[in-house]
């Protein structure tokens, strides 16, 4: 019922914001080998639409011009400001670098496709300011 993306790392799947008659600001987990649920983390920001992807036990959660990291092993968040305008794109990680792919622009009640794809190196994120930091 919450409408949300979500990213497997191990035997869990962790289901990052949604909606469910509000937007949300948890990352849930469900455990698919006991079946019990967990909030592992509440955020003070809500998450509308956010592109997910896991990689080497981090979460990797884009969202309007933001990257957040989610450490499963150290249950820290981190989030990072990114120079991007892009709404809905897809994520994923390849050869040490984080691909932000497609999108689109909105402005005012239009919406703009986006073709493009977008790269990070990942040993970026330890050299990049931090804009918070959250630990559960």
């Amino acid at each position: 019922a919450k409408e949300s993306n979500a990213a497997l790392v191990g035997d869990k799947r962790y289901i990052i914001g949604g909606n469910n008659g509000n937007w949300l600001n948890t990352i849930d987990s469900l455990d698919l080998l006991t079946g019990k649920w967990k909030i592992e983390a509440k955020m003070s920001t809500t998450w509308n639409d956010p592109a997910v992807v896991s990689h080497g036990g981090i979460i990797y959660i884009y969202e309007k011009g933001k990257i957040f990291t989610f450490d499963i092993g150290k249950n820290e968040v981190k989030s990072y400001r990114v120079d991007l305008d892009v709404q809905g794109p897809d994520l994923h990680v390849w050869n040490g670098y984080l691909f932000i792919i497609g999108g689109y622009n909105e402005h005012l009640y239009t919406k703009k496709p986006i073709a493009g794809c977008f790269k990070i190196d990942l040993n970026q994120f330890d050299k990049t300011e931090i804009l918070e930091r959250f630990t559960f």
